[in-house]
């Protein structure tokens, strides 16, 4: 009993003390956030002792600075106890003791030696690279053996980081997204046939570097319309992809510009929209799914997935959306008997899922194939059967209903790939030599998914710096090659194996045939436009299978050890990203 209370006590004093140092370190993140990176020019001026500029105060930046204190205090008693409990744990007492003496250290030379040649991008880019250390700081502190409370704790440091630096329109179509959630933020829903733009994002450049980010802090959204766009530009058409995928950021992007703010921050707080919509995802994804909770954390908190969802771009909702409904299926598994509500959920679920990608991921429903179906479909009672049956039609429905959308949507080229492209040539090219494009579809796997040059775009060098994305990417698939090895709550049997690997070809195959047809010339011997992070959200699939009892690990320690790694990448890939010549 008295071993119990000092416990309880040890756990209370320590838990004051983490939330009054997180409390201390968010206050000095906004400060140096609002001081060095909001108003660099404003401060250069008045060290410098030059004219003085505007200070660029901002209502919205105030607002989401006092929600997010708001939502830790409520909240934090939920994330410190499993933080203290981890600290049990020797290895992440000497990372924190190690790590933090080192920031103390690097962020003392950092502005010792910016206060000797001080200029606007370098107080900008300078405190973005604290920024990135004192998340570390705070992930480090509060990552536990708990999967789910880091995923939501690195989206709201790293991730947060990420929608602040990730440069202006970046290159996957950022734009067009960006577009789409704005029209909805005016509540503009014909967008597709008179889509609106303001002038004050529209004279903005696309690509925008970091080095020159720190000016739109200063000019403020004045909402002048621009009734009507050059539909040629493609970049700056809005995406069409459906409506409720937008809702989120066009939420974010209401509110920052009712409240009021500059280019930079309505534009900011439309990614952090997204990124806490991808913290729940995830979230729920890791709370529903039985086993290999390790595979999706550390899916989930890679770079390339971070940067994704703390974008405009739809692919970090892909991913949370897909990771659900294989989380559901996974669970499903587990049961002896399935009813109606259960088998409407996954029909919903997936649903959701083909919303999220325009169909792309229809493949992915092969996955059902991994529960017993005779088994269950023989233990229903009538009712269950009729239940089933009704959502089987429904489910019939939607595959031939996605097939109709996917032949229609194809009837229109994209033109960005090459010239000589013609979707209605492809088709008919691939009708008449069927057994070349099976060859080429062969080729095209063993020189990607078995290429280690061409997964290397999972940390491609457009956005994680020339000079450090390749050794990143490498300690990156250890990272996931190792989790999926050691993560062994649970062993596939074979079947299961037998059905998620062909389920993960299957997704491959029909992601890579869409830009087959919509975006590579006619009887070309490669497929153009196929990028790795289109995997991204089936690589479980792949890795699930890869754990046996003949490799199980014992300790104790392993996720914290796996999500302590994980959170060591995103600093060091954030820093890279930083250090690189955008911001120089």
């Amino acid at each position: 009993m008295e071993q119990q209370e000092k416990h309880n006590a040890y756990i209370i004093a320590n838990g004051k003390l983490i939330k009054i140092y997180t409390i201390v370190l968010y206050l000095v993140s906004i400060l140096l956030y609002e001081i060095f990176c909001c108003n660099a020019e404003f401060t250069e001026a008045i060290i410098k002792g030059l004219e003085k500029t505007n200070y660029n105060f901002s209502p919205i930046r105030i607002v989401l600075y006092i929600a997010f204190l708001i939502l830790y205090i409520v909240f934090s008693k939920r994330f410190i106890n499993s933080a203290i409990e981890a600290m049990e744990v020797k290895a992440k007492r000497i990372l924190i003791y190690v790590y933090h003496s080192i920031i103390v250290i690097t962020i003392c030379y950092i502005y010792i030696k910016l206060f000797n040649n001080i200029t606007t991008q370098l107080l900008f880019s300078e405190t973005v690279k604290v920024l990135c250390l004192l998340s570390g700081a705070i992930f480090i502190t509060y990552v536990s053996k708990n999967q789910i409370k880091n995923v939501i704790v690195a989206s709201m440091t790293f991730g947060i980081v990420f929608c602040i630096m990730t440069e202006y329109y970046h290159a996957l179509d950022e734009k067009k997204h960006f577009m789409t959630a704005f029209n909805m933020a005016n509540l503009h829903f014909n967008y597709v046939e008179d889509p609106i733009q303001t002038k004050d994002f529209e004279d903005v450049r696309q690509l925008m570097p970091y080095k020159e980010f720190y000016k739109l802090y200063s000019k403020k959204y004045e909402g002048t319309e621009i009734q009507s766009i050059n539909k040629e530009d493609n970049p700056s058409t809005p995406a069409t992809y459906f409506k409720i995928l937008y809702i989120t950021p066009s939420i974010g992007i209401f509110i920052a510009k009712t409240i009021g703010g500059s280019v930079a921050d309505i534009y900011i707080i439309g990614r952090i929209f997204n990124i806490i919509l991808y913290a729940l995802l995830v979230s729920i994804a890791l709370k529903i799914t039985p086993y290999k909770k390790n595979i999706f954390m550390v899916i989930a908190m890679l770079p390339m997935s971070m940067l994704l969802a703390a974008s405009y771009s739809i692919d970090g909702l892909c991913i949370g959306f897909v990771f659900i409904f294989i989380a559901y299926v996974f669970k499903l598994s587990t049961l002896e008997k399935i009813n109606v509500k259960q088998w409407g959920t996954l029909a919903l679920l997936f649903i959701l899922m083909l919303m999220a990608k325009s169909m792309a991921y229809l493949a992915v429903g092969a996955l059902v194939l991994i529960l017993p179906l005779w088994k269950i479909i023989k233990n229903m009672n009538k009712k269950v059967k009729i239940g089933l049956a009704i959502s089987t039609i429904i489910m019939l429905i939607i595959a031939i209903g996605a097939i109709f959308y996917i032949k229609k949507t194809m009837i229109v080229s994209d033109s960005r790939g090459a010239e000589g492209i013609d979707t209605a040539g492809q088709i008919e090219y691939i009708i008449q030599n069927p057994l070349n494009v099976a060859l080429l579809e062969f080729n095209y796997m063993a020189s990607s998914i078995f290429n280690f040059q061409w997964l290397h775009a999972l940390h491609p060098h457009a956005f994680f710096s020339t000079d450090y994305a390749s050794a990143m990417f490498y300690i990156i698939m250890l990272l996931i090659i190792y989790t999926a090895i050691v993560d062994d709550d649970y062993n596939f049997k074979v079947k299961e194996k037998i059905v998620s690997i062909t389920t993960f070809l299957l997704v491959f195959f029909m992601t890579n045939i869409i830009l087959y047809i919509t975006f590579t010339p006619v009887g070309d011997s490669t497929i153009a436009g196929y990028q790795p992070r289109y995997l991204l959200p089936i690589i479980p699939l792949l890795m699930c299978s890869v754990s046996s009892k003949k490799l199980q690990n014992k300790s104790k320690n392993t996720s914290l050890m796996i999500s302590i790694t994980t959170g060591l990448i995103l600093t060091a890939s954030l820093l890279c990203e930083v250090i690189s010549y955008k911001l120089i």
